[in-house]
């Protein structure tokens, strides 16, 4: 049985809401795309002004897999928990990831 150690409108890490950001790549609909060159800071302030902006939401971060425990964290948030690492948000070991998606527990 899932856990859900927070609500997905807060990130258990910084404690901020999901974030609105301009939607990149507008042409395919992808707000995930990055920009492949730098812009200048006048380049940028233009998109400001004319992007349509979308909310990004919080990403599952799974803090245990036997028993499953999920907390929403931001994308950047969950970076650093797996950079640093913060074992406090990771409480498994490798392989357990695999394992669950193919239902074994042991």
């Amino acid at each position: 049985m899932k856990t859900f150690m927070n609500e997905p409108d807060v990130c258990i890490i910084c404690f901020k809401g999901p974030k609105n950001e301009p939607m990149n790549g507008e042409e395919r609909n992808d707000p995930f795309s990055k920009p492949h060159r730098s812009r200048t800071e006048d380049e940028e302030k233009k998109l400001m002004e004319n992007a349509k902006m979308v909310e990004v939401p919080l990403v599952g971060h799974h803090v245990s897999y036997f028993p499953e425990k999920i907390a929403f964290v931001h994308y950047e948030c969950h970076k650093v928990i797996h950079e640093t690492p913060l074992t406090t948000w990771i409480q498994y070991n490798d392989g357990n990831a695999r394992k669950s998606s193919t239902g074994k527990n042991n």
